[in-house]
């Protein structure tokens, strides 16, 4: 053994009674906690009582009555008690989210309801499963305050625990703290209601919220408390086959909208009762006749409806129009033709196509309806200025054009940031899907990719891309352009340089993502109908390799970047690499974002050919010029991670801590004493085994099941002298994440350095720092490498 190497054991076996405990594992609470940080991170709009949502559906009073009673004592727990779902299922404008606002109030007045989330496809805070549990969990804790308590725990233990998978999240935010509840509170409200699933934009999501429905309504029956979700949708396929399928076929009641007779005389009921409205509080009441609408002609509407409720609110909403007569209105609704054949949606259309035809400059309003169905409107970038810019009118201009569609669109007029603006929302999902379906709409279709081509066009125009959230929308638009022929979108993408947002000072400090959503939009480019659509590409590429060089120059010339650079770099846990690189160059954790613009610390697999592309441009002289990786570079970055290694100047001396130094800390950590303690009879003496230890639990794991967030963390060495003495506990703090980042790239690196008589000479003479005791293997292959790369210059020497 070497002389230095035995220095080394002397070093450690000295600390063998030291419990290392770093303070970088203290947990720093970067946002505010329990409910009001709670309240961040939800979807107000999704809640049943929502002052978001405009005069929300409900049930006809004379109607449902056989359907909400049955559900009511579903709730009440009369009827069906092992049923845990209740899946409220039907097409289109049937009435399921009418039921299911109607359900929630009733329960809401009983005490019975627990939360609520309705999904809407237009809106994008509830038209994904982001913030699905978190506002189950927000309405949760103000319903059960035994459970609030313990909400607050978990976010207090793990600030960002609403960034884990949605099983871990509805684990420690819903299933435990309710669990815990029970146990010292009665009368625990059981409903949560579930509507539109179907309408979350993610199917696979659609059927992972179905399975945390089930494992929280499952995992809480166990221990003997009843939580039940009713859940409304559309059967389609993925939804339908998951309820089909055990086990959560075992526990569901499935009911099916619109196939009975009781559906047609609700629909009746309801159209008998809104027509004697009409007739009491329309401005030409007087001339209507008391005899209006015949019954005859009320059994027709019924059987055009077809059990959509949708029909026969349109028909209302249409027939009471105050700028026109109902009993004229109602007649040329009879007139159209019923085209009721084996499509329940055909009158529907029919009715539709009827309402558009009303309107007078219609190629106007569907041009307006096409930006509004981009659906790439924000704060920033409003609905109301892309309508005043691209079509040069006003609010007053779009209410009039829109003046024979109030039945089907709403025109809001909001007071927005201290200025008045206009927003438009369709009132039925099914109008929009009647309108981009040309088999449907026919002369009324609406292409959404010319729409797409106008937006794109105005916002690259006017430079109108200040926020990373502007660059997503671009980039989803240019994948919705792949057949787009437009000669305005060909013009704007000749002029204008995409690459150019890379020196945003505004985007390119805000999302590491900036480059990679740029590229995206660029590489779509290629596959557009355009004749020169390849030199449009190569222009748009061309100008994003500069700026490409020029970030490399500016963020990436220290040597330390260089092992990011490799074209073999993978990282399992990119929060490893973070740290790492954060201690190497000695900067904070919030400042690497602004030092990794490109994104190298996180490489997703969805960013593949990003990466693929990048690593090409740099490892190519010809393309990225004085920033290509060469050998001298490896060289200068080998002999900076030999410093690094030789003498990492641990801001902590890892071996020469004492207990006493971290006694407060120890405290919460009883991992360190009783299940170490537990440990030693298992663990052979003089020999190094691997704990995990895990920021999202605060404890040591010894198995990979041990903890959800096994793969996320590097291992915690633990070294035992003898049975008799203390265990050491060496923890891979950001110090000993950076020197094992050091370690594991110099053998890759030096493999390619060209030669360097000062890296030779460091080569032949170095001592690595008595840390490296702590990564055995690795210093193997370090210093295997080196030998290696010794022989390789010294047989070149002699080659010349």
């Amino acid at each position: 053994m070497s002389a230095a190497r035995r220095a080394d054991v002397r070093l450690f076996e000295g600390a063998r009674d030291v419990f290392i405990a770093d303070s970088a594992f203290r947990v720093e609470i970067t946002q505010s906690t329990g409910i009001d940080g709670l309240k961040q991170i939800i979807a107000p709009s999704a809640f049943h009582n929502s002052g978001e949502c405009y005069d929300p559906p409900r049930c006809h009073p004379r109607t449902r009555k056989a359907l909400l009673g049955r559900i009511m004592s579903w709730v009440r727990g009369v009827i069906d008690t092992e049923a845990l779902i209740f899946w409220l299922n039907g097409s289109v404008g049937v009435g399921k989210s009418a039921i299911g606002q109607t359900i929630a109030e009733m329960c809401e007045r009983e005490g019975l309801l627990l939360a609520s989330f309705f999904f809407g496809r237009s809106d994008p805070a509830r038209n994904n499963a982001k913030h699905f549990v978190t506002t189950l969990a927000y309405q949760v804790a103000l319903a059960v305050p035994h459970a609030r308590h313990r909400i607050e725990q978990a976010f207090e233990h793990d600030p960002v625990i609403h960034t884990r998978s949605l099983e871990t999240q509805i684990m420690k935010l819903v299933i435990e703290p309710l669990g815990q509840a029970t146990a010292v509170q009665i009368g625990i409200p059981p409903l949560v209601v579930v509507d539109g699933l179907d309408e979350c934009a993610d199917r696979a999501m659609q059927c992972k919220i179905l399975s945390l429905i089930h494992q929280a309504s499952w995992s809480l029956a166990t221990i003997g408390h009843r939580l039940i979700f009713l859940v409304g949708s559309r059967p389609e396929q993925e939804i339908s086959l998951l309820f089909n399928s055990s086990p959560i076929q075992d526990i569901t009641i499935h009911y099916t909208l619109g196939d009975c007779v009781d559906s047609d005389d609700d629909i009746r009921r309801f159209l008998e009762d809104r027509f004697e409205a009409i007739k009491k509080s329309h401005p030409i009441k007087n001339s209507i006749p008391s005899s209006w609408p015949r019954s005859e002609d009320i059994n027709e509407l019924v059987w055009r409806a077809s059990g959509q409720f949708l029909y026969a609110h349109i028909v209302i909403e249409y027939t009471s129009s105050i700028r026109h007569r109902p009993f004229d209105r109602l007649a040329e609704l009879l007139t159209l033709p019923s085209q009721q054949a084996n499509n329940p949606f055909a009158d529907l259309d029919v009715l539709y196509t009827h309402i558009f035809s009303s309107v007078q400059s219609v190629e106007s309003v569907l041009k307006i309806l096409g930006l509004c169905l981009t659906k790439f409107s924000s704060e920033d970038l409003a609905f109301s200025d892309i309508v005043r810019n691209r079509l040069g009118l006003g609010y007053e201009d779009v209410k009039l054009l829109f003046g024979d569609l109030s039945s089907v669109v709403d025109i809001v007029y909001t007071l927005e940031r201290g200025s008045y603006t206009w927003e438009m929302n369709l009132r039925h999902a099914s109008l929009e899907e009647f309108l981009t379906n040309q088999h449907r709409s026919k002369k009324f279709f609406v292409d959404i990719e010319p729409s797409v081509a106008e937006w794109v066009t105005w916002v690259l125009r006017n430079n109108l891309v200040d926020h990373p959230q502007h660059v997503d929308d671009l980039e989803a638009a240019f994948r919705k352009l792949k057949s787009s022929k437009s000669q305005l979108l060909h013009d704007v993408l000749r002029d204008c340089h995409l690459a150019l947002l890379l020196s945003k000072p505004s985007l390119q400090l805000a999302s590491v993502q900036l480059s990679r959503f740029v590229y995206s939009a660029i590489t779509a480019i290629k596959h557009m109908p355009f004749e020169d659509a390849e030199i449009l590409y190569e222009t748009q590429l061309q100008s994003f390799e500069s700026q490409v060089q020029l970030i490399l120059g500016r963020f990436y010339s220290p040597v330390v970047y260089f092992p990011l650079l490799l074209k073999g770099f993978t990282t399992r846990a990119p929060r490893h690499t973070e740290s790492a690189l954060c201690d190497m160059l000695r900067i904070e954790r919030k400042e690497l974002d602004t030092r990794d613009p490109l994104g190298f610390t996180w490489r997703g697999r969805q960013w593949s050919q990003f990466f693929s592309f990048l690593s090409t441009f740099i490892h190519d002289p010809t393309r990225s010029f004085e920033y290509a990786m060469d050998g001298v570079k490896l060289a200068e970055a080998a002999l900076a991670l030999f410093r690094f290694l030789c003498y990492p100047k641990l801001s902590t001396n890892i071996f020469g801590k004492f207990l006493s130094s971290y006694t407060e800390l120890l405290k919460y950590r009883p991992w360190t004493s009783r299940r170490m303690r537990l440990s030693r009879s298992n663990t052979a003496p003089r020999k190094w085994f691997k704990w995990r230890f895990c920021d999202h639990c605060a404890r040591a794991h010894t198995t990979k099941e041990s903890c959800i967030g096994y793969d996320q963390f590097v291992p915690t060495l633990a070294y035992l002298s003898s049975h008799r003495s203390s265990l050491i506990i060496l923890h891979t703090s950001h110090e000993l994440l950076g020197y094992r980042f050091a370690l594991t790239f110099l053998s890759d690196i030096l493999a390619a350095a060209s030669r360097s008589a000062e890296l030779v000479e460091c080569c032949k003479e170095y001592v690595f720092h008595s840390t490296s005791i702590l990564f055995p293997h690795k210093s193997k292959i370090a210093r295997r490498a080196i030998s290696e790369y010794l022989e390789r210059m010294e047989a070149k020497e002699q080659g010349s």
